[in-house]
């Protein structure tokens, strides 16, 4: 992207439009991209389960047991 001169103003047509303005776009649901992940062959179902796991985690043990699931 082009960056503007110092102190100048971003002309409009630089100036991004907010998600909500744009026809066709919406806000990912939990788990979205997981999801298409798992499905393009990219995450298999072990990672996927350490993802939520580790998402869900609450404690450094936790936290570690679901990278070692996740990382396979």
């Amino acid at each position: 992207p082009i960056s503007p001169p110092h102190n100048s103003p971003i002309p409009p047509a630089l100036t991004p439009v907010p998600p909500g303005r744009l026809p066709g776009l919406r806000p990912a649901e939990p788990g979205e991209f997981s999801l298409r992940a798992f499905r393009r062959g990219k995450l298999d179902l072990t990672a996927a389960e350490g993802l939520r796991d580790l998402i869900g985690a609450e404690t450094e043990a936790q936290r570690r047991q679901a990278l070692r699931q996740l990382q396979g």
